[in-house]
């Protein structure tokens, strides 16, 4: 999964970032050794999406097999649902030709209190373009781009979810996914528009390969309070190119926390723990949102993000709102959108789902 999006990185991370995740997955019992991130969150997940991202130490549903494998001992009983999220990103919208990004996921899950067992695929198509070193020098033309190249990333993934309650208020769990990935990357077609190269790095010629990965995830607290643990891609599985080009997807690790102050009421944040790298610049977000129910037939969330790493220039603040429908006891229907400024960063997603 790759970047916001599951964003592409095929070069290492710094050092720095290598301790930074390090430090926080140690916290988890059930973790050997690592290093750095590289996959925003915001992928999949219409609940999650729909409260900014802060979902890390709210998941109770099947979706937690993406977002925190603990948070199955905290959720229903039983649990199935279908999700499809689309998610479109554009540098500079203004700019018919601008670097950018459009992905889309769609995950299928049934679980329970200690199981899961799921199919996710991830899309992203990718539009990288690099500063025109000829027109940077020139104040007039710093916001021009250099020659473009496009990226198509699939991944499938067959997951086997085990969580457990190790003590009172303390759970653990993991996620074994199998993953047939496939990796593409090629030129682009002079005088086309950003949607149309969006459209032909669909139709990429792209290598598939077959890998393993692990998620795993801590969840600890009450009623009342709820932190949340996650790292994800810990083995770190790489995919190879038709062009002899590889792309790997790095681990990222990520924190939240949750409060239910009163009533059906919950208030979370989370913030990443490592940086991804983008097409859009350095990334690590930090997420706010709420979800309020009103008895068991309407549910309203809403929340916001930004990137922590643009705080000094433009953080571009994104914003999301969702719904949650009761059909009958136990089936809802759940929608979200999200908006960022100037049509930035766009999104929808949909899902039906039941608990009991």
């Amino acid at each position: 999964m790759l970047g916001s999006r599951q964003e592409l990185s095929s070069r290492p991370l710094p050092d720095k970032h290598v301790r930074t995740s390090r430090f926080a997955i140690c916290v988890l019992i059930v973790l050997a050794g690592c290093s750095v991130s590289a996959q925003v969150f915001e992928f999949i997940g219409t609940r999650a999406i729909g409260m900014g991202g802060a979902f890390v130490a709210v998941a109770d549903d099947a979706t937690a097999a993406y977002w925190n494998p603990a948070g199955l001992t905290t959720g229903a009983f039983f649990s199935l649902l279908v999700d499809h999220t689309s998610t479109q990103t554009r540098l500079d919208p203004s700019k018919p030709d601008s670097p950018g990004t459009a992905q889309a996921g769609i995950i299928v899950g049934l679980s329970t209190n200690t199981r899961a067992l799921s199919y996710y695929r991830l899309r992203i198509n990718q539009i990288e373009r690099s500063p025109d070193a000829a027109v940077s020098a020139d104040p007039a033309g710093r916001d021009q781009w250099g020659e473009a190249t496009l990226r198509s990333v699939v991944t499938h993934n067959m997951a086997l979810t085990g969580a457990q309650l190790m003590y009172p208020g303390v759970s653990v769990g993991s996620t074994v996914r199998y993953v047939r990935g496939s990796y593409g990357v090629g030129a682009v077609t002079t005088g086309a528009t950003t949607d149309g190269w969006l459209n032909e790095a669909r139709s990429l010629r792209r290598n598939s390969q077959n890998k393993v990965d692990l998620d795993v995830g801590l969840k600890v607290g009450g009623e009342v309070l709820q932190v949340g643990l996650v790292a994800r891609n810990l083995l770190q599985p790489s995919f190879d190119g038709p062009d002899g080009s590889s792309i790997r997807l790095d681990r990222q690790v990520r924190a939240g926390v949750a409060v239910h102050p009163v009533g059906q009421l919950v208030v979370a944040a989370d913030v990443d723990l490592s940086r991804l790298e983008t097409v859009h610049g350095d990334r690590r977000n930090v997420a706010l949102g709420a979800e309020q129910w009103f008895g068991s037939w309407l549910g309203v969330r809403g929340g916001a993000r930004l990137n922590l790493e643009d705080l000094d220039d433009d953080p571009g603040v994104v914003g999301a709102f969702g719904l949650s429908v009761s059909l009958s006891s136990g089936v809802y229907v759940d929608a979200q959108v999200t908006r960022g400024r100037d049509k930035v960063d766009q999104g929808w997603s949909i899902a039906g789902r039941v608990g009991f």
